[in-house]
Formats: structure tokens, sequence, C-alpha cells
């Protein structure tokens, strides 16, 4: 009974060890089946050499464009991920590549800076405009205000021009 329950212990330690080392083999393989689409998701993150800053290497039409994607293509058929592949480029040509500034450090500017333009452009806009309806509502109200003592002094006069009419 005893070497039994040995023998089954051995068993699952033996399938485990295996199991991880089949997924450990099948993950460390690599697709060599890379597609246009793999190669132009990496591409859409970078800039080639000498080409605008508006335009990626997805869609870059000069003639470096050619030899990035290869090398993209090279870099995705070794196995490399998509974050290795853009970290190997930054490595290469530098950070000036990249199609947005990384977010991180100094660089932290040019993704907030948007967002603090349009949030301080609104509280302005929102302060304005509590500001000239207060114009127009204190205005509105001096007019609403003279009008009426204009009402009673009227009433007053007329009251006066009677009370002399009867006396």
């Amino acid at each position: 009974m005893r070497n039994l329950i040995v023998l089954i212990t051995l068993l699952i330690i033996v399938s485990v060890i295996f199991a991880i080392g089949i997924e450990s083999t099948a993950s460390s393989n690599h697709d060599p089946n890379i597609t246009r689409d793999d190669v132009l998701k990496v591409a859409k993150e970078v800039h080639p050499p000498g080409c605008t800053d508006s335009m990626t290497a997805d869609y870059c039409t000069l003639p470096t464009t050619g030899p990035l994607r290869n090398e993209i293509y090279d870099m995705l058929k070794l196995g490399m991920h998509k974050d290795e592949v853009i970290d190997a480029l930054v490595n290469r040509y530098g950070t000036q590549i990249l199609a947005a500034p990384e977010q991180k450090g100094f660089q932290w500017i040019a993704w907030i800076l948007p967002f603090l333009a349009i949030l301080g452009g609104t509280i302005f806009t929102l302060n304005l405009i509590k500001k000239i309806r207060k114009e127009r509502e204190s205005e509105s109200f001096s007019e609403s205000v003279s009008s009426n003592f204009k009402i009673i002094e009227d009433q007053q006069q007329r009251i006066e021009k009677e009370m002399n009419n009867l006396l």
C-alpha cells in the first residue's frame, strides 16, 4: 500500500514536471508566420528615419520605410514581442523614432499639458459666463428698480393732483 502511494506521488510529480517542460518549450518557440498586420502594429508606433513627424512607418511611403519594416519583421520573426522590438529600435535610432513621447520623466508634460489647457479653458469660460450673467442680472434688477420708482412717482403725482382737485 505504501509503495502504491509513493508510485502515485512520483507519477504526479513527473507529469507536472513534464507539463511544465512542454509549456515552456511551446512558449519559447516563436511563430515564424509573421503577418503584415503584425509588422504594421509595431510600425504604427514609430517614425521611419527621414519621414515627417506626422507619418508613422505603417503608412509612410519614403524609401527608408521599407528597410525599417523589414527590420521590424526580422525582429518579430526572432520571437521578440512588440515592446521588445520598439525598445530595440529606440536603442538603435534614439527616442526621436517614437511616434508618441514616452510616458516618463519630463515627457509627461506632452501628455498632461493638453488636458490641463482644456481644463483651464473650461474654467475660464465658465467664470466668464457666470460674470456676464451676474452683470445682466444686476442691470435688469437696477432697470426694474428704477422703473418701479418711476411708477411710484407717477402714482404719487396723480394722487397729489387729485388731492389738489378735491381741496
